[in-house]
């Protein structure tokens, strides 16, 4: 509610560091000890969308029927997490294969894992639809703790029928292409904040305002298969590496979107997350398998254990 991935991470990585500061005082210089790291932008709490709307710009966004997973509940309730590990170096060997970047491989091989655990056998009306939250701070110049974000919808309509997986990966970085750009995010940030700066909206009541919200997030649910966020490299403050093995990124999940994906990266370690309210893990499986045959090494997590290594298998 305060802040998005980004921010929450900024948060958590200056309250990492001063708990080493504070239970390892005798492995800092006094000056290091003397430093707020992490707290570099706490302060910056200036409004992106606000700042950066453009009335102009505004036009109306509203994405198909999405094609939607179904799977048995989870007996014991609560969330399924299973997090593939696999070193940087290697993922992004695979990724120039396909003159793609890391966002656009995972992307890819998430939709293919949906096509091919879901969708080749029984067939799909509706598309596979991978909304990708985007950090609006690089791309507009602002360092808000603030939310600051929006997103892209990956669109791919994969029937019953052959599908390359090449097809699939040309599709998602010509989307990324077209939609990854600062003028189609300035046309979001009109509708939205317009939205916002609407006299009739400011005057609803916050009750009302709150149900309408939720009609419409709800409603917004039906575009999306699932979601996929990536926070991209997590870097760590040089004396504090020694105490950070690496980072895990889960998201909660929805009725309509009971698989939800992410990924971040601290060294040479990508952690790619797989959280889900039903009882089976094969999106995370599918996945998983991908990476291991391209050569790939993956440890698969799940529970919080090391479920199995795979290695070109």
């Amino acid at each position: 509610m305060l802040t998005d991935g980004t921010g929450a991470m900024q948060f958590l990585k200056a309250v990492c560091y001063r708990y080493c500061q504070l239970a390892h005082p005798d492995a800092f210089t006094p000056e290091q000890l003397a430093t707020p790291y992490g707290t570099e932008t706490a302060g910056e709490v200036q409004d992106g969308y606000l700042k950066h709307y453009v009335p102009a710009k505004s036009k109306t966004f509203r994405e198909p029927g999405a094609y939607h997973l179904r799977g048995e509940h989870r007996i014991a309730g609560g969330l399924g997490v299973a997090t593939a590990l696999m070193p940087v170096d290697a993922l992004k060997a695979e990724c120039r294969r396909f003159g793609a970047t890391v966002g656009e491989y995972l992307t890819a091989a998430i939709a293919y894992g949906v096509y091919e655990e879901y969708t080749a056998c029984n067939g799909a009306k509706r598309p596979v639809s991978i909304f990708v939250p985007v950090n609006l701070r690089p791309i507009f110049g602002t360092e808000t703790s603030l939310n600051f974000f929006s997103n892209l919808t990956i669109i791919l309509p994969l029937a019953r029928r052959a599908v390359p997986f090449e097809d699939v990966m040309e599709a998602v970085k010509r989307q990324f292409a077209e939609k990854l750009t600062r003028e189609e995010f300035e046309q979001k940030l009109a509708f939205t904040a317009g939205s916002e700066k609407n006299l009739i909206t400011r005057i609803i009541p916050l009750p009302l305002k709150n149900g309408i919200l939720r009609i419409v997030y709800e409603h917004s649910n039906n575009g999306s298969t699932l979601v996929f966020s990536n926070l991209g490299p997590v870097r760590v403050e040089e004396p504090f590496r020694r105490y950070f093995e690496g980072f895990r990124f889960l998201l909660s999940t929805t009725p309509r979107e009971p698989v939800k994906a992410t990924a971040c990266a601290c060294g040479n370690t990508l952690a790619l997350t797989f959280t889900t309210e039903v009882e089976d893990n094969r999106l995370a499986r599918s996945v998983v398998r991908r990476l291991a045959k391209a050569g790939v090494p993956v440890t698969l997590e799940t529970g919080g254990d090391t479920d199995e290594t795979l290695q070109g298998v």
